[in-house]
Parts: structure tokens; sequence; C-alpha cells
């Protein structure tokens, strides 16, 4: 699958890789806020939330040590960049994927998911109003035209 801006992403890889995690940290380009998915078995079931950016692996380590205590490292630790947007996220099936990975017996977890692609409704909608209105965006062009 591939974008207007020529990146793309191998959509087989990218749901093998989905059903293999044990946790899954999904980023987009625009959006500040990553998905975290912890598909561990743990109190309450998968983890999923929506988590400012880190810079290492560990620091996303010591963050799941303190947001579910007692649970071993992750074995599997992948983070997603989906270049494409979200809306292509949700159009490829990808979404339907990790939330039924996540949802399986558990509604609490598919909630979850449904509230986490709510929020990434909004935080895109947000983005793009920002962008159009200038407000935390700048343009490389003078004012005022050439």
């Amino acid at each position: 699958m591939r974008g207007e801006n020529g990146l793309g992403i191998n959509l087989r890889e990218a749901r093998g890789a989905i059903g293999q995690a044990d946790v899954l940290v999904l980023g987009f380009d625009h959006i500040k806020q990553r998905v975290l998915f912890d598909f561990r078995p743990g109190p309450g079931g998968p983890l999923i939330r929506l988590v400012a950016p880190v810079s290492t692996a560990r620091e996303r380590l010591t963050e799941l040590h303190t947001l579910r205590p007692g649970i071993p490292d992750p074995q599997r630790f992948i983070f997603v960049r989906w270049p494409l947007g979200l809306d292509s996220l949700v159009e490829s099936g990808v979404w339907d994927v990790i939330t039924e990975r996540a949802g399986t017996g558990n509604e609490k977890a598919r909630a979850d998911c449904d509230g986490a692609l709510q929020r990434l409704r909004l935080l895109d909608a947000k983005e793009t109003r920002e962008a159009i209105a200038g407000e935390s965006y700048r343009s490389l062009w003078p004012k005022g035209g050439a």
C-alpha cells in the first residue's frame, strides 16, 4: 500500500508483526502521541492507551513497568510508524487486525481500542485544522506571495 508521498507499507508484513508482538506501539507522522497496545496477559487484560513519544526502547520498557508492574518484559516489542495517515490504517483493515487481537474475548479491550481510535481521530482533525490555520505550523514561503 502506497501513499501519495511515495511512502508505503507492506500490509502482509504489518499484519504478521501485529500477530506476533507482545507489545505494539503505533506512531504517525503528524500526531505526536503514540498508541500503545500491550497484548500480554495480566490484570484487566490487554492494555491499550495513548502515550507520549519516548526517545529509546528502554524508556518505553520503564513506562511499561510502571503501567503494568509485575509483568515480565515483552519478548516481542515492535514500533510501527504508519506513514499513510489514520484513514488508511482503518481502510486497509490493519486497525481491525489490531482490535481483533486485543479484543478477542475481552470487551473492555475492544472498547479501549474504540476509544483510542476516537481520540486519534480528534487529534488528527486538530492537526489538520492547525496546519490550515497556521496555529502551530509555519509556511516555508513568505506571506504575500512571490
